[in-house]
């Protein structure tokens, strides 16, 4: 799993030189290349300069060995640009992409398509890129939507989990072969005031990218997780969108969109924010791909006993038994959690080298550093029980 950044608010996408050297100081392992915030005109006359652009910004990244294969095209209203411009542009990033090697181009539906044949007019507008998207080994990604009605933002295209799904499904059998796919906007799906588990399951495989960012739930601003709070709980429901990711085992990258928040802190401070919002980032990726790993391995053994032990036996104790447990406790030696025996951790020297250790207490680096002393090299695994739904549950 990748985890990509927006440039908005760190990288001027049309003077990107210095943007991208101190982009290149931060930990992210991939930029966006999304040209929705440029300042000049998206209009007839500037196609080929908008081309120009986004393969200097591509060739650049290229250069200073930044990852950037996912291009945004730029949002638009066919009422006002004329689907032949709306047309163009999206033409214009698959054919960009594909020179680029980049892998995935995100096409927002055009707006003001009338609604009584909106799942035809929609079939009909992504269809008439499949063969270029072909041509150049792209794969198209639809996107959920929010929209501003009367002042307020609702629920907008794509916000439809299931028949989006049904879109997505019937455009590719129409082709013969997957060209398209879903970057799920969980900022958006807040606005419109969605589970994000849900429409996680209801799409499965079919989400390649998603894009994390908080927002008020009444605009669309990208602000940096954990903005939104009230009394000390997150109102963004990050445990849904965690738990939906690990369960249809995403493989994706992680696109993270605080480009609000950045553009309200002081320029001096953003390099340590970026920092700060790859650790949140890497901690999502480090919970969405916690069964993933378990499941890589032929037996699984525990390092602590405690109330952490007991919610990884909870959640997954039936999958992925243990074969035992250890425990510097030497008052745990010889008892039982869930009957499985809690044991002296030099029983460890025993383990099979196919064998993973996962550590379930919050002393991990402790742990890890006592796990590699005593001269064991098997694979360790960080288990937290945050995102579970029995993290309430405790030992009686």
């Amino acid at each position: 799993m990748n985890i990509a950044c927006v440039p908005k608010g760190f990288v001027d996408m049309n003077k990107p030189v210095h943007g991208l050297k101190e982009f290149k100081k931060s930990k992210f392992e991939g930029l966006v290349a999304d040209f929705t915030y440029s300042n000049y005109l998206l209009d007839e006359q500037n196609v080929d300069e908008f081309a120009g652009n986004m393969s200097s910004f591509l060739e650049l990244c290229k250069e200073k060995s930044i990852q950037s294969d996912i291009i945004f095209v730029p949002s638009f209203s066919i009422s006002s640009h004329g689907e032949d411009l709306v047309v163009k542009y999206v033409e214009s990033c698959i054919s960009i992409s594909g020179s680029n090697g980049c892998r995935y181009v995100v096409v927002r539906p055009p707006s003001n398509k009338s609604t009584m044949d909106y799942i035809i007019e929609t079939k009909q507008f992504y269809l008439q890129f499949a063969e270029l998207a072909k041509i150049n080994n792209v794969i198209i990604l639809l996107e959920n939507q929010c929209r501003s009605f009367n002042g307020h933002f609702i629920r907008g295209e794509f916000s439809d989990a299931e028949e989006t799904a049904n879109i997505i499904d019937q455009l590719n059998n129409e082709i013969g072969m997957e060209l398209f796919g879903f970057c799920f906007d969980l900022g958006n799906c807040n606005v419109g005031g969605q589970n994000p588990y849900e429409y996680i399951i209801a799409m499965r495989n079919r989400i390649k990218i998603v894009i994390i960012k908080d927002s008020l739930g009444t605009n669309k601003n990208a602000l940096l997780p954990y903005s939104n709070v009230n009394y000390f709980e997150p109102q963004t429901d990050w445990k849904g969108m965690v738990r939906g990711l690990r369960e249809c085992e995403f493989q994706g990258t992680l696109i993270m969109d605080f480009s609000s928040t950045l553009l309200a802190t002081p320029s001096f401070l953003r390099a340590d924010l970026m920092r700060y919002a790859y650790k949140i980032a890497d901690y999502y990726r480090w919970q969405i791909e916690l069964e993933y790993r378990l499941k890589k391995y032929k037996s699984i053994i525990l390092f602590g006993a405690g109330n952490m032990c007991t919610q990884y036996l909870n959640a997954y104790g039936e999958k992925y038994k243990p074969l035992f447990i250890c425990d510097n406790n030497s008052l745990l030696w010889g008892k039982k959690v869930h009957d499985i025996e809690i044991m002296n951790p030099v029983k460890l020297q025993d383990t099979p080298k196919e064998s993973a250790i996962v550590i379930c207490n919050i002393y991990y680096d402790e742990i890890e550093k006592q796990i590699n002393e005593m001269g064991i090299s098997n694979e360790v695994v960080r288990f937290s029980d945050e995102t579970l739904d029995t993290f309430l549950v405790h030992e009686n």
